[in-house]
């Protein structure tokens, strides 16, 4: 299928981006999807609101992380990408906000 798009499409770069999917060799100290470089707990789980970066596709944590991986570690772009990590299970900051302090909440 890839040898079929256009190098500059967007479906190409989409594609690109997931490369880590198919054992492509990663850049020098990717990002990744938990900051602490821990892994995703909930890899199958559908992120629906992302559909409009993924082409009308909506990704799973797994493609997401896979995503991370296309990008440097220290861009502004993974710190945007790491602040969806806990929707994929990714542990929790140290000293973290609680939108419900005092409440327990279902997992």
């Amino acid at each position: 299928v890839a040898t079929l798009l256009v190098e500059d499409s967007e479906t190409c770069s989409v594609l690109q981006s997931l490369g880590s999917l198919c054992d492509c060799p990663l850049q020098e100290d990717p990002c990744t999807l938990c900051k602490d470089e821990g892994p995703i707990t909930k890899p199958d789980k559908t992120l629906n609101f992302l559909k409009d970066q993924f082409m009308g596709m909506e990704p799973s944590c797994n493609i997401f992380e896979a995503y991370a991986r296309s990008l440097p570690k220290n861009s502004d772009e993974c710190i945007n990408v790491q602040h969806s990590g806990g929707l994929c299970g990714c542990k929790p900051a140290e000293n973290h906000c609680d939108p419900c302090p005092g409440y327990p909440r279902e997992k």
